[in-house]
């Protein structure tokens, strides 16, 4: 498995969790199962296509409306539509968590977590002075302390990152804990297991991402328990294949190990960083693992971090498994930098340091300038954009890589207009 996807895939569990509260919160056909099903009752039905007023207590919860680009947070009470998609996150009392949700005072079945993923759905609203109205609510419940139990000589685990767990230590629900493989030489993690089962989640991966819901856990004499173990196995071999003319290659994803010839067979998990080596005036456009295409967030990208996977290796003629490496080019673009000069500051380097940049100056895609901003007393600043794409947080300097999907057409030329807004 790349490297490169197992942070999303160690919490796949907990998506599709939610995932599973969202369709049956949403889904036409629920009736009176689930999150509220029809809306019997109440003020009457529901009025079609008008827009559905969500109501909430704001000192028991947040809530943010998703959307592709941006999060919004949502005030008590706020207008939405039907399939508009919100998040709630309960911030109850100390010691506190959600026993279960409420839509207008009907349990939600499938959402009893900290958060409450929801679509919006005119089938759980009533009417109350005219207006389709949706309240979410939920009942609180003591949060409950879980054993954590695992081999110490086989792994180590920390709770949120920093602090260390060691078998035996309880922890509440819903703390998260990341485990880390301690593995023989020449060993591969199988797979992990909580309390016998496979988590068919978690193959082939050194680090393992749980978080404590309850119903993972068993009772052992009246306390919840949740056991944490792996198998291992030995790595299949794969042979590297490459053009060395238009790449060199090395181990790790940091060009900080050995160098790496084509035709070396490595050990499936191994890391390993491409470095192209186009012609003059172009780079690399796109990835290709055994002609296929890469994500495209590795598009346009002189480096290529790889994992060794041999399910994407192909048969070789002798039996081996075989991975190529290839990518294409395109001509470099060139591109028109823009900025307030009484607002902004900037330099060449990725931290400055380089030469002073005057707006208006050309630069090749992929080259890294500084800006600061240049603010009075009291003034801080909140966002930077380069045209109408963020591309920084709330920092007086902000390191930029020059991108050309953040450029836009004016008179026939590539312009990056950076901008910022203050708090």
């Amino acid at each position: 498995m790349k490297k490169r996807e197992r942070i999303f895939l160690s919490l796949t569990k907990v998506f599709l969790v939610f995932a599973l509260a969202c369709l049956f919160i949403s889904c036409p056909g629920n009736g009176g199962k689930g999150n509220g099903g029809t809306n019997s009752g109440g003020n009457g039905s529901s009025v079609s296509s008008e827009p559905v007023y969500v109501e909430f207590d704001t000192s028991l919860m947040t809530c943010h409306k998703k959307n592709d680009k941006t999060d919004s947070i949502l005030s008590g009470k706020t207008v939405l539509h039907e399939k508009d998609k919100i998040v709630f996150v309960s911030t109850p009392s100390t010691g506190k968590t959600p026993a279960q949700w409420l839509l207008n005072g009907k349990v939600s079945k499938y959402s009893t977590y900290s958060t409450f993923t929801y679509t919006v759905n005119l089938k759980n609203s009533i009417v109350k002075d005219g207006k389709n109205v949706i309240v979410v609510s939920y009942t609180p419940r003591d949060l409950q302390k879980i054993k954590i139990v695992f081999d110490e000589t086989k792994m180590t685990c920390e709770k949120s990152l920093s602090e260390t767990v060691k078998t035996g230590d309880f922890v509440d629900e819903d703390d998260f804990l990341t485990f880390e493989a301690i593995l023989p030489p020449k060993k591969i993690v199988d797979y992990w297991s909580t309390n016998g089962e496979k988590d068919k989640y978690s193959e082939e991966e050194d680090s393992y991402s749980l978080s404590c819901f309850l119903f993972d856990a068993k009772l052992v004499d009246g306390v919840h328990v949740i056991e944490v173990d792996y198998t291992i196995k030995p790595p299949q071999k794969v042979k590297i294949i490459f053009d060395e003319t238009k790449m060199s290659c090395s181990k790790g994803h940091y060009m900080n190990g050995d160098s790496i010839k084509t035709n070396t067979v490595l050990d499936e998990n191994d890391e390993i960083r491409f470095q192209a080596n186009p012609p003059t005036g172009t780079r690399a456009d796109k990835w290709f693992v055994n002609d296929v295409e890469q994500p495209k967030y590795i598009d346009e990208n002189d480096t290529f971090d790889y994992t060794v996977e041999p399910n994407e290796a192909v048969d070789g003629s002798g039996g081996e498994k075989i991975v190529k490496i290839h990518y294409n080019t395109r001509d470099i673009e060139i591109i028109i930098i823009k900025f307030d000069e009484t607002k902004i500051k900037c330099t060449e380097g990725l931290f400055g340091g380089g030469p002073v940049v005057t707006s208006g100056k050309s630069f090749e895609e992929g080259e890294e300038i500084e800006f600061e901003a240049i603010l009075n007393p009291g003034e801080s600043v909140q966002n930077w954009y380069a045209n109408e794409e963020q591309c920084g947080l709330d920092s007086t300097k902000n390191s930029y890589t020059i991108n050309r999907k953040d450029a836009k057409i004016v008179d026939g030329k590539k312009v990056i207009e950076i901008t910022y807004t203050l708090e």
